[in-house]
């Protein structure tokens, strides 16, 4: 899959961070920006290319709910 360079950006950020933190990183990208393909990227490159395993947990409601009145 070919990814815009923003996300290959992401990407290369996570794994830096990998590699040289000892801790959990995180992306931050804006709505329409493509996590979920930054997400599908990192998963196939662990499964393709250090024959690992692959588990995603996603949570069913909204992180901020923000009501207008």
């Amino acid at each position: 899959m070919k990814l815009r360079s923003y996300q290959q950006n992401a990407v290369d950020a996570i794994y830096d961070h990998l590699r040289n933190r000892d801790d959990n990183p995180i992306a931050v990208l804006p709505t329409g920006a493509g996590k979920s393909l930054v997400l599908a990227k990192i998963a196939s490159d662990a499964v393709t290319q250090w024959n690992g395993r692959i588990l995603i947990l996603a949570h069913v409601k909204d992180v901020a709910r923000t009501e207008f009145r």
